[in-house]
């Protein structure tokens, strides 16, 4: 959500009008942990609830962060920053798009 509302902050260059935007990644870093935690929560069987969490934590920190720093360093060394966080940008509104249209898909009609 942060990089879909922050998105024309790469065209921003006056930083007053970057910060405020940025406050936005608390709150929303929060509501996707918290989303993560109870959706692990409910695929975890009988007692592995926490197993589940961590194992989802430490591939969210660990594999994600680091593929996400090595892909995103190599992609700005060959296009540049601007460039990088224009396509974050993209991505994030093209794939939070997909899943809510694979939601809306999966919803079973009221009988």
């Amino acid at each position: 959500l942060c990089h879909m509302i922050s998105t024309p902050d790469c065209l921003w260059y006056n930083y007053r009008y970057v910060l405020p935007a940025e406050l936005l990644h608390g709150l929303t870093f929060g509501l996707s942990w918290a989303a993560m935690a109870s959706h692990s929560a409910v695929l975890a069987p009988p007692g592995y609830t926490s197993t589940t969490q961590g194992l989802a934590s430490a591939l969210f920190f660990g594999l994600g962060f680091g593929s996400g720093a090595l892909a995103g360093g190599f992609i700005a060394q060959q296009v540049g920053f601007r460039t990088l966080f224009q396509g974050v940008g993209v991505l994030t509104l093209t794939t939070a798009f997909v899943g809510l249209l694979m939601q809306a898909c999966r919803r079973r009609p009221i009988s």
